[in-house]
C-alpha cells in the first residue's frame, strides 16, 4: 500500500495542501462562515464557499480566518478547515498514520508553534513535522547554498517572514505582521477611511507594475478601485502619487529596516558577511522592487525565487523525496 505524504501551507490567505502520490489537492481562501445560533455560532461554510458567502452574509453571519499574520488564531477553527479539506480525500486511519510537513512563520513562539501542532491533532493528523517557511524557500531553490550564509525574505500577502541561514541552519529570524493584504488595508483607511472596503486585486497589480515609476512625479495619477462588502457596490478614485507613496515607501522600507537590522547583527555576532539575499512571496513580482532593494539593503547580491508565491510549498515538498 503506497504511503500518505502531505505537506501544508497556511500562508499567504491560502490553505493548500499538496499530497506526495496526488499532488495539490487543496488551494482556497483559509476562510470560515459561521452562523450565531443562540450562544454558539455554526460552520455555514469553508474555503472559497464561504468567500462567496462574504458578499451576501447576514447581520448573525461572520467570515473570518482563524489565521492571521501567518499565525493560528484559533485552533479549533483551523482544524475544521482541515476536516472540511482532507474529509474527502482521506479515511480518519488514513490521517492518523500519514505524516504531515507543514511550514510556519520562522520567529513563531513555542505557544504559537503548538497552534499549528493543536489543530491538525484536531484534524486527525499526529505524525507531525514542522518546518521554518524560510527554509522550504530554501530548499525549493535549484542552486545549492551549502557553505553559505543566506537571508531569506518571503513577503507574501499577510506577512514578511525573514531568516538568516548559515550552511541551511537558521540563525537569525524575524517576523512582520504586514503584508500586501496590509497595504490594502491602509489604503481603504486612507482614502475611504471605512474599514468594510476591500480593495480590488486588480488594483494591487496595478501598484505592484507602477511601483518603479509611481514617484517620479507628485502629479502622476493612479486608479484605485474597492468593494464595499455591506452591498457589493464598486467604488473607484483617482490619487496621485503624492498621496499614495507614503503607504507604499513606508511597508517597503519597514521591510529593508528589519533586513539590515538582521544582517548587522548577524555580521556582529558571527564575524561574517550574508553573501546573498533570496526574495520569495508574491510581492517579488513588484516592478522595481529588486532595484529599490539594491539601492538600499546592505547585501546587494540580490535573488529572486522563478516562482516566489509557491515557494515555501515546492520547497516542502522537497522534504517528501
Amino acid at each position: 500500500m503506497t504511503k500518505t505524504l502531505l505537506c501544508i501551507d497556511f500562508g499567504g490567505g491560502k490553505l493548500r495542501i499538496f499530497d506526495k502520490n496526488l499532488g495539490l489537492v487543496y488551494n482556497e481562501p483559509a476562510l470560515i462562515a459561521v452562523e450565531k445560533k443562540g450562544k454558539k455560532y455554526v460552520v455555514l461554510e469553508t474555503g472559497q464557499k464561504a468567500l462567496e458567502y462574504k458578499n451576501w452574509a447576514e447581520d448573525n453571519t461572520l467570515v473570518f480566518s482563524p489565521i492571521h499574520e501567518g499565525i493560528i488564531q484559533s485552533p479549533e477553527y483551523s482544524a475544521t478547515l482541515l476536516k472540511h479539506a482532507l474529509g474527502g480525500l482521506y479515511t480518519s486511519s488514513t490521517l492518523l498514520n500519514s505524516p504531515a510537513f507543514v511550514a510556519v512563520p520562522s520567529a513563531i513562539t513555542q505557544k504559537e508553534k503548538k497552534g499549528f501542532i493543536k489543530s491538525l491533532s484536531l484534524a486527525g493528523l499526529k505524525n507531525i513535522k514542522i518546518v521554518d517557511c524560510p527554509v522550504c524557500t530554501m530548499l525549493a531553490q535549484e542552486e545549492n547554498f551549502e557553505d553559505e550564509n543566506i537571508l531569506v525574505v518571503d513577503m507574501g500577502a499577510s506577512k514578511c517572514d525573514f531568516q538568516i541561514l548559515k550552511d541551511y541552519t537558521p540563525q537569525k529570524s524575524a517576523t512582520l505582521g504586514l503584508g500586501g493584504n496590509s497595504i490594502k488595508k491602509a489604503i481603504a483607511q486612507t482614502f475611504w477611511n471605512d474599514n468594510n472596503i476591500y480593495i480590488t486585486d486588480q488594483t494591487a497589480q496595478n501598484l505592484q507594475e507602477e511601483f518603479a515609476s509611481l514617484f517620479s512625479s507628485d502629479k502622476k495619477t493612479i486608479e484605485i478601485s474597492g468593494i464595499y462588502t455591506v452591498n457589493g457596490e464598486q467604488i473607484t478614485k483617482n490619487i496621485s502619487s503624492e498621496e499614495i507613496s507614503p503607504i507604499i515607501k513606508g511597508f517597503f522600507a519597514e521591510v529593508v529596516l528589519i533586513a539590515n537590522t538582521l544582517i548587522k547583527e548577524f555580521n556582529q555576532d558571527f564575524g561574517e558577511k550574508v553573501s546573498k539575499v533570496l526574495l520569495s512571496g508574491g510581492l517579488c513580482h513588484t516592478k522595481g522592487l529588486e532595484k529599490y532593494l539594491r539601492r538600499n539593503l546592505l547585501c546587494q547580491n540580490i535573488i529572486i525565487d522563478q516562482d516566489p508565491e509557491n515557494a515555501v510549498l515546492r520547497g516542502l515538498t522537497k522534504l517528501l523525496d
